[in-house]
Formats: C-alpha cells, structure tokens, sequence
C-alpha cells in the first residue's frame, strides 16, 4: 500500500519540519514492512512537503502508525503546519524495473529468504534466470544438471512435505530442482558438438579430441563411482548462478537443505529415474522482509596461502 502525505510548513519552519521528516525515514528504514519512503520539497514553494510511503500491506502501516517515534511527530505538527497534512492511499499498478544489480552488489546483497510476499514472478524474468542459470560452466561442457520448475500449488505443496514443511515451498511463488543427471556421459550429446561448430568455438579435429577424452573421464569416474559427485557440483554451480542472477533482479531465494530426496522426486514426477539425483531445491520470490545480514568469520580464518596452517 502506498501513501502520499501533503504537508505545509508554517513560516520559518521549514528546516526544523525538514529535519523531522528526515528522522522519520530513517526511522521508517528499519520497520520490515517498509518498503519505500521518500521525502520530497517543492522547488519553487519551499514549505510544501510531500512524504510518499510504501508498505507491505495494511498491517505493515498500522504496525507504523502505532510507532512512538511517529506518535511523537504527529504531536510536533501543530507547531510545524499551517494546516493538518492532507493524506491519501494508492495501489501500485506499474513501475520501473529496478536495475540489474552489479556481480559484487549482488553477492553483497544476498540472503537466505524463508517468508515471501504472494506477488508473483514475471515470466520473462524468470525465463531469463533459468536461461542465466544453464550459462554456468559444467565439467567437460557435458551439462549434466536438469531444472525442474515448480509454480502449482499442488506442487509446491509436495514438496513442501518434501522438505518437512519449511514455509520457503509453501510461501514462494516458484520452486526450482536443480537436478544432477549422472548418466549424461551415456546420451547422445551430438547437439553440444553441433551448436560449438556453429558458434566457430571447436574445430573437427578439437570435437573428436573432446568427445573421446570426455567420454573416457566420465568412465573413468563411473568406474570410482564418482559420477554422482561430480555431476551434483555441476547443478549447485548453476544453482549459484541462478540465486546471484535472481538477486541481480531484486528477487529472493533461499537455496534448502533438509529435504528427503525420494520424496522430492515423487513431487516432480521422477521417482523412477535413479540416474538423476536432487542436487538442491532453490525458491524464488518477493521477499516479505529483507532479513539483517548475520555477518562472516574474518577471512583470516578461512583464507590461506599455498598451504593450510598446522592443525
């Protein structure tokens, strides 16, 4: 919900109201259910003010409302005004797109996001973080990871169950199973070889190198039993490249842990494949609050030069 207040400053009052309202938005800035809040003063008519204030929902504003620190502005407007601000509540029907974040930013920004907002995905965004998504490098380009995404709700209520009942698969308009296929080696993977040859990346002579030694890496791994490990780190760097690509578009994940796999490939209808294996659930929304970052151990714990320090 959004609300524009009008606000008139008697004479000789306008820094003392600016500076009001300015403590007010920083105050505003910690409420979870803020989203937006903006102070502005007219150019030509500097006591005029415009305070225009974004929330969650109705309960959000009311849980503003009801802050002392509002409390205590409200009871200084009469000294400040000429005149009862003038208050009025909007819907937001469009808006600009926010601008993709920076790598860094992204990185920065990101949290694990448990509770959403109801709103949902665009389908061209989402359409571009899959496509972001299947960008990531695999070893060997061999491409061994499946996406399954899950927006009904009988499916999301699967794995829902899927996952214990954390409230990410309840809550989150869509879900994504990043899947690790490890069988890859053992289709046919003519059409890699075709796209690299149209783009001018491979040779003939390179695509007959690659596609013997490839294949003999994965029997190799095959014969160690490693097949599953390594095409499960393939689907978790896609993964990863889909939760920063999402964050770069202003929307939250939280990749989940804590799930029983058997019953996660009930849910999307894969119980019967035994050579993929569920690398990570991925959800994707709006977040209902943005959580506070807890902070990372200083990287003179976990950075070493050339070698590890002795235990």
């Amino acid at each position: 919900m959004i609300f524009v207040a009008d606000l008139h400053a008697r004479e000789g009052a306008e820094d003392a109201l600016h500076q009001l309202l300015a403590a007010l938005a920083a105050a505003t800035a910690d409420e979870p259910g803020a989203l937006a809040y903006s102070v502005r003063q007219h150019l030509d008519e500097p006591a005029r003010f415009q305070v225009s204030e974004h929330y969650r929902d109705r309960a959000a504003w009311e849980q503003h409302m009801a802050a002392p620190y509002l409390r205590e502005a409200l009871d200084r407007f009469p000294q400040l005004l000429q005149a009862p601000p003038s208050l009025a509540s909007y819907a937001e029907r469009a808006t600009l797109p926010p601008a993709p974040l920076s790598v860094p930013e992204a990185i920065r920004q990101r949290r694990a996001v448990r509770h959403y907002r109801p709103d949902p995905v665009d389908p061209a965004v989402l359409d571009e973080l899959l496509e972001l998504a299947l960008a990531a490098p695999s070893s060997w380009n061999l491409q061994d990871r499946q996406l399954v995404v899950v927006t009904s709700e009988q499916g999301r209520q699967a794995l829902t169950h899927a996952t214990g009942g954390q409230p990410q698969a309840q809550e989150a308009p869509v879900m994504v199973v990043f899947l690790a296929d490890c069988q890859a080696h053992t289709r046919d993977r003519s059409d890699i070889w075709t796209q690299a040859r149209a783009n001018q990346a491979w040779s003939e002579d390179f695509i007959a190198f690659f596609a013997a030694q490839s294949q003999a890496f994965q029997e190799a791994l095959a014969a160690r039993g490693a097949l599953r490990e390594y095409a499960i780190k393939d689907a978790m760097i896609a993964a990863s490249f889909f939760i920063l690509a999402a964050q770069s578009r202003g929307l939250a994940t939280s990749p989940m842990n804590g799930w029983d796999e058997a019953l996660v490939k009930r849910a999307i209808g894969a119980e019967q494949r035994d050579d993929l294996a569920v690398a990570l659930l991925v959800s994707l929304g709006h977040a209902a609050a943005q959580p506070l970052p807890p902070g990372r151990r200083p990287a003179a714990l976990q950075v070493f030069r050339e070698h590890l320090p002795p235990s």
